[in-house]
């Protein structure tokens, strides 16, 4: 099921982030009102990327904020990467270990400078 869920927002990524909104819609909008992320618990989660060859590569502690309310939410950060294949993961994992996905991707490479 977590595997479902995370391919459904894959798609729902590729289809509303770049094809259903035009680019002059995208600036119209000042705040990025709301956001829905599939969890699942830590293991549950690095399994799904393991099968996709990422593995961490950095870590770190950040906030999310509530849509509406905007109450922050801090967590541990993991960014994964598949460094052969090019494709990334970040999640944010709480004091519970449940683990939300909050954006994933392809085509990673060490960013060279200007």
């Amino acid at each position: 099921m977590a595997k479902l869920t995370a391919a459904l927002f894959v798609l729902l990524a590729v289809v509303y982030g770049g094809t259903a909104y035009s680019q002059e819609q995208q600036q119209e909008e000042e705040v990025f009102i709301y956001s829905q992320a599939p969890c699942a618990t830590y293991t549950e989660m690095v399994k799904l990327v393991s099968k996709h060859g990422e593995k961490p590569l950095f870590i770190g502690e950040g906030l999310t904020f509530q849509a509406g309310s905007s109450r922050p939410f801090k967590g541990g950060m993991i960014f994964t990467v598949n460094q052969e294949e090019g494709n990334w993961t970040i999640f944010q994992v709480f004091a519970d270990g449940m683990t939300c996905m909050l954006f994933n991707g392809s085509k990673f490479k060490p960013w060279m400078g200007d």
